[in-house]
């Protein structure tokens, strides 16, 4: 509860909430959904086979996750919003939930407390529960679509239907920067639309990225150069955000991502 909690609060308090987590927002919302869910049925439910269930896949789940984060460097584990834990942390304990669920179920004494074959049988047979399998079905349906949102919306074929916006989001990957060196930077930008585009100002997601022409005014199909100052402050992956404020008629800002390899400065001979 406290970890859907704290996520939510990231939500509604910063616009940069994917970035500070390293998950999309629709994944934050699902992951939200679930820790809820969950938390929910193991406060109020009754079934200590269906709990246990609940905790192994939960827990499972944070295991997979933690784990490739870890393998992939990536700092913290964005489950407590923007308190930050160390990434080994997770795993660490996802792993110890799991072998205290097992030694549980499996050492539990001489009366069995999960009935495994039992409920699963009453859980997926479609006629002793034909509602249960509906609603299993359509919540699984619902979390597939909610997965692939973020998928869909990356395709032009698939953002132009669900309408996509005038001026489109630009990505820029810059390659290998120096810790502490700060570095000008600049990516040609085009106003692919019918009016004139005034950039009004800017906010960053850090303060190691900033842009320098924050007052500009594109004409309609006109090419300027976006320049902008990054500064990373510690290694390993770069992904940050600049959020430009237009008055265009159909949209009042567009996103710039940056997307780098921090890297500690060379040892001089």
């Amino acid at each position: 509860m406290v970890a859907a909690v704290l996520k939510g609060w990231l939500l509604l308090t910063d616009s940069f909430a994917d970035l500070r987590t390293g998950y999309p927002t629709t994944i934050l919302f699902l992951a939200i959904a679930i820790e809820l869910g969950a938390a929910v049925y193991l406060v109020f439910g009754r079934d200590l086979t269906i709990k246990w269930l609940v905790l192994a896949g939960l827990f499972g789940l944070f295991l997979a996750v933690s784990a490739i984060r870890y393998s992939l460097g990536i700092a913290g584990c964005g489950c407590l919003g923007s308190v930050e834990l160390p990434r080994w942390l997770l795993p660490l304990n996802s792993a110890l939930v799991l072998a205290g669920l097992f030694a549980f179920a499996r050492y539990s004494g001489t009366r069995p407390l999960f009935r495994f074959r039992e409920t699963l049988r009453k859980l997926f047979a479609s006629r002793a529960n034909p509602t249960f399998t509906g609603r299993f079905f359509g919540v699984g349906i619902c979390l597939v679509l909610i997965l692939l949102s973020t998928w869909f919306r990356s395709h032009p074929e698939f953002a132009s239907l669900l309408g996509k916006s005038p001026i489109p989001a630009v990505r820029f990957s810059v390659g290998d920067l120096v810790v502490e060196e700060q570095v000008a930077l600049s990516i040609p930008w085009r106003n692919c639309t019918s009016e004139i585009v005034t950039v009004l100002g800017s906010q960053s997601s850090c303060n190691c990225i900033s842009l320098s022409n924050s007052h500009v005014t594109v004409g309609p199909s006109e090419q300027i150069e976006l320049k902008f100052q990054v500064r990373p402050h510690k290694t390993g992956f770069f992904h940050q955000r600049i959020v430009c404020f237009v008055n265009h008629t159909h949209q009042r800002r567009f996103v710039l991502d940056v997307v780098a390899n921090a890297v500690l400065p060379q040892e001089e001979n």
